[in-house]
């Protein structure tokens, strides 16, 4: 076990869970209420709810569980650093992370097949673009669940993954991270053409200026999740020497 006299009283101390459960907590408080802001108006507009409403509130659930795996991650000690966590401590975080993947890569390709629906419905894009619409979401699940396999392939037997001290064969992380850089960039370019592409078919029509921004501005915050998908992708090779690994999870919540 690390001891954590190895480390400087001010360092040992450190601790980056609240800090993380605050930022998780309070946009998945954000992402709720726009949900269900979402889901009342579909309801109260249409009287029924359409399938892309279906998907967002699945996405939800996911992002409920994912934050639910975190929390338990933070509470056996991510956030921490690892030398400061007895053997069960680390073995416990490192588990709840590894299990979070799970629904957190759900909670992110999921959303994308709602609005390509959505883009669909109110662009009325050609049958060659409508089919190179819905090949970007599926591409785009189908790399994620690649990365979460490779994940949890790197080691012989796989438990070894969240398991300190047990016997097991595993290959170099440098696959794992190259191919989790190409999964991340491919999400952004995903999320960014979803973004950009209303747009520009927006600015195209002859609509009043003030309309043509509002419709741009609300079709368009799917840049966001472009962006966070960039900042989480620069992290990810930081990630890849394993020498402080509970405080290396952190960017990556």
């Amino acid at each position: 076990m690390p001891a954590m006299h190895s480390l400087p009283p001010d360092i040992a101390a450190q601790n980056k869970g609240p800090a993380m459960m605050a930022v998780m907590y309070s946009f998945t408080a954000l992402s709720s209420l726009t949900v269900v802001g979402r889901v009342f108006s579909r309801y109260k507009k249409l009287g029924h709810l359409a399938i892309d409403d279906y998907v967002i509130i699945l996405s939800l659930g996911f992002v409920f569980a994912y934050v639910g795996c975190w929390t338990a991650a933070i509470l056996a000690g991510s956030g921490r650093h690892e030398a400061t966590l007895t053997v069960a401590e680390l073995d416990r975080s490192i588990f709840f992370f590894m299990v979070g993947l799970v629904p957190g890569v759900l909670s992110l390709a999921l959303p994308k097949f709602a609005v390509v629906n959505l883009l669909i419905k109110i662009l009325f894009p050609s049958p060659p673009h409508k089919r190179l619409l819905w090949s970007l979401p599926i591409a785009n699940i189908v790399l994620m669940l690649g990365a979460f396999c490779v994940h949890y392939s790197e080691c012989d037997p796989p438990s070894a993954r969240w398991t300190l001290y047990a016997p097991a064969k595993c290959r170099s992380s440098t696959g794992t991270i190259v191919y989790s850089v190409v999964v991340g960039s491919f999400s952004a370019v995903v999320d960014f053409y979803l973004a950009i592409y209303p747009a520009i078919v927006l600015w195209s029509l002859h609509m009043h200026l003030k309309k043509k921004l509002a419709l741009s501005v609300a079709l368009g915050f799917g840049a966001c999740a472009g962006c966070a998908a960039v900042r989480k992708v620069m992290e990810v090779p930081s990630m890849g020497d394993g020498t402080d690994y509970t405080c290396e999870l952190a960017p990556s919540a």
